[in-house]
């Protein structure tokens, strides 16, 4: 390794903390910000209580059902069933797959979102539950989606040569999305084709009902605060067990990277003589690579058996580490947060100059440390 050219080279940025502020939040749209009530964001905010899941929520008990897990419906004589309009049964639905749906409503409840209205609230089965929305529900419906229509969505789906059933996606969507067809459109279909249960075959439609009136403030007074989340935010290089500091020597964002093998843009994890990593453009593969494993958020490290076992470099990794080993790909699992300290640890061996990893892997990774 040309130590005296790694040290020449100028630093884009030495990788470290990365802390979220509110301009760079809205300006990226890896998150999603939103102004929300500041009872909301104290006592109301995990990871499965979510801005999304509440609006959700209200829309589904303002426009398609105030029950939940309304179990599909087959019209007589037809051959098709939809999924179902339900909370719970619906793919669209707000408690869709949902483990803990009365824990989730009654924090709705408690923050006057939506209101109970069957005779023995919660005390009632979950089939049994109803619902309707409040002020300050609507309001919270009109402030997260902004200007709205109810709409359903239908396609038919052909499940094979001889039947086939038609999807209903219920939901919201933009008053202006020129798909959308008038109540009489549909039903000026539906009967012009004599379809079973007045479905027209495809298409997005108004549902029959008038979009709820809204407040123009939070009826509770509640204070509106910022929020941001951060949970689509790849998960981060930990530096915490890097003896270092890790220096970016190339602007990734001009790293034209493709997914085929051949083309893909190499970078390099080199050592200086001041024991700090640098990453650096290669061009080419090394003994030692990083890769990743698409949608698994997993990643993986290989390499021949000579330098990488002869060395001691995978002896290095798995001390380093909490490598696993995966039979089926013939790789080392590393978890993404712990890859520099093993990385650092294999340079640490004598025989092995650098490690090179994709820049795609490497950009995924670094984007937001």
């Amino acid at each position: 390794m040309d130590t005296n050219a790694t040290q020449s080279r100028d630093v884009v940025r030495t990788l470290g903390d990365f802390t979220v502020t509110e301009e760079l939040a809205r300006e990226d749209g890896t998150f999603s910000v939103y102004d929300l009530p500041a009872d909301m964001v104290d006592d109301h905010l995990t990871k499965t209580f979510t801005p999304s899941r509440y609006a959700r929520i209200c829309r589904d008990v303002a426009y398609f059902t105030r029950s939940i897990g309304k179990a599909p419906q087959k019209g007589m004589g037809q051959t098709y069933g939809s999924p179902g309009s339900g909370m719970r049964r619906s793919k669209e639905g707000a408690l869709y797959n949902m483990a803990h749906r009365t824990a989730i409503l009654k924090r709705a409840v408690d923050m006057g979102l939506i209101a109970v209205t069957n005779d023995d609230g919660f005390e009632a089965s979950e089939g049994k539950l109803r619902f309707e929305i409040t002020e300050r529900g609507a309001w919270f419906l009109q402030h997260y989606y902004g200007d709205h229509v109810p709409v359903r969505r239908l396609k038919r789906v052909k499940l094979s040569r001889t039947s086939s059933a038609l999807n209903v996606v219920k939901t919201v969507v933009d008053p202006d999305d020129h798909r959308i067809k008038s109540v009489e459109e549909w039903r000026e279909q539906a009967d012009s084709k004599g379809l079973p249960g007045n479905d027209p075959d495809t298409g997005y439609y108004h549902v029959d009902v008038d979009v709820i009136d809204a407040p123009d403030s939070d009826p509770a007074g509640e204070e509106l605060v910022t929020w941001i989340d951060e949970s689509s935010v790849p998960k981060q290089f930990d530096l915490s067990g890097v003896d270092a500091d890790v220096h970016l020597c190339v602007d990734l964002d001009e790293i034209k990277q493709s997914y085929t093998r051949e083309s893909t843009t190499h970078l390099r994890f080199e050592q200086g003589d001041d024991g700090d990593l640098y990453v650096v453009e290669g061009g080419s593969e090394a003994d030692i690579h990083i890769g990743s494993v698409s949608g698994a958020g997993k990643i993986s490290v290989v390499g021949d058996y000579d330098p990488f076992v002869t060395s001691g470099a995978k002896d290095a990794l798995k001390d380093a580490t909490n490598a696993e080993w995966s039979s089926d790909y013939q790789c080392w699992y590393v978890p993404p947060e712990e890859i520099l300290s093993g990385i650092e640890s294999m340079l640490n061996i004598e025989g092995v100059d650098s490690i090179s990893a994709y820049g795609k892997v490497v950009k995924q990774y670094t984007e937001y440390v």
